[in-house]
């Protein structure tokens, strides 16, 4: 009688058979590549730089031998190396104290690493640099950057510079645009992840409704001139504060993101008086 429920349709080869067919058919992405590693180094006179991809949740680092990277990636999923590497330690994992990223440094054998993502796939923008001159100007690096590698150089003002990978991460979805030569275009300052450090940056603010009455104003400008700055400035932050604006003119390239709060960026007196002249 046991034996007989063994040979149910469902256990049979048949069933079986039928199984893997529903599983190929999955929504979910298939990993076919995973064992492919890099056959060059990231150090020397020819570097060949590590390869970030981005899955739904997850992100794989396919790096070169005696290749570092930096990021907020600590918890990995799979990894692959050469069996020869097994034989002794081939990946070594550290915390660094001034960005808070962990580190990860291959020895002589290449490794690829599934790590998970604190953010979705499509909030992912991967950048390849080979500018040792402008680089690119990151908005917010602790907040923004979810890993890098390669020979890089980062100033006070978050702008990167050199020859590397950096993987950025924004909230929502991410967008790449190309602005071409003597292109304007007007984005929402929040909604700015990153850009080309040598795009000129204008801070403008549209029209607004309200107005200063013609006569307040003519009264102001004539007895208390000296204040008419200040009581622009704050009709400036009351009543045109949603109302703010990046003018930029081209060439160049933007990371945009979505996803944002409206009015969390501050402006200094100084940024704001210059939209009302």
């Amino acid at each position: 009688m046991l034996l007989r429920r063994v040979c149910h349709p469902i256990l049979s080869t048949r069933g079986a058979l039928s199984f893997s067919k529903r599983f190929m058919q999955t929504n979910g992405k298939v990993i076919d590549n995973f064992t492919r590693r890099k056959g060059g180094t990231g150090s020397g006179p020819f570097v060949e730089l590590p390869e970030f991809e981005q899955l739904q949740d997850s992100i794989i680092a396919k790096l070169p031998a005696y290749c570092t990277i930096y990021g907020n990636l600590n918890k990995i999923c799979a990894l692959n190396v050469d069996s020869n590497a097994l034989n002794g330690p081939f990946l070594a994992e550290d915390s660094e104290e001034i960005n808070c990223m962990t580190k990860f440094a291959t020895k002589e054998y290449p490794a690829n690493l599934m790590m998970s993502s604190p953010v979705p796939a499509s909030s992912i923008a991967i950048l390849k640099l080979d500018d040792y001159k402008s680089g690119i100007k990151i908005r917010s690096f602790d907040d923004n950057v979810l890993c890098y590698s390669g020979d890089l150089s980062k100033s006070d003002d978050s702008i990167i510079k050199g020859l590397g990978v950096v993987a950025l991460c924004g909230s929502g979805s991410t967008y790449r645009m190309s602005v071409q030569k003597d292109e304007v275009i007007m984005i929402t300052p929040e909604s700015l992840l990153a850009h080309d450090s040598n795009l000129k940056l204008e801070l403008i603010g549209l029209r607004s409704h309200f107005k200063l009455p013609l006569k307040l104003k003519q009264f102001i400008i004539k007895y208390a001139n000296h204040f008419y700055e200040d009581i622009m400035l704050y009709s400036t932050k009351f009543f045109k504060k949603d109302k703010m604006f990046y003018k930029i003119k081209g060439p160049g390239t933007i990371i945009l993101q979505n996803n944002f709060i409206p009015q969390s960026k501050l402006y200094s007196n100084e940024e704001l008086i210059k939209t009302i002249k």
